[in-house]
């Protein structure tokens, strides 16, 4: 008897919901060499900014007489480095 009413009350249960998967998971993965070539270029262009902002900081020293500003100092005093 205990049988037949589990399986009656699993007959009266909701349906379970079909999972809605993203359409992303069905999209084509690109070439290893793909993915290497835009790490590269993510790498390459992260060190090329680095360059240049160490330039351009060494550029402002220069400019500002080879001290660096210190805040609270003034611009003729050295900085204590």
């Amino acid at each position: 008897m205990a049988v037949e009413e589990a399986v009656a009350q699993e007959a009266l249960r909701a349906p379970r919901r079909i999972r809605e998967v993203p359409e992303s998971y069905f999209l084509k993965r690109p070439p290893l060499w793909v993915s290497l070539a835009r790490a590269g270029l993510a790498v390459s262009a992260g060190l090329a900014t680095a360059v240049w902002l160490e330039g351009w900081i060494k550029q402002k020293i220069a400019e500002d007489g080879g001290y660096v500003i210190v805040l609270g100092k003034k611009k003729d005093t050295p900085s204590e480095e």
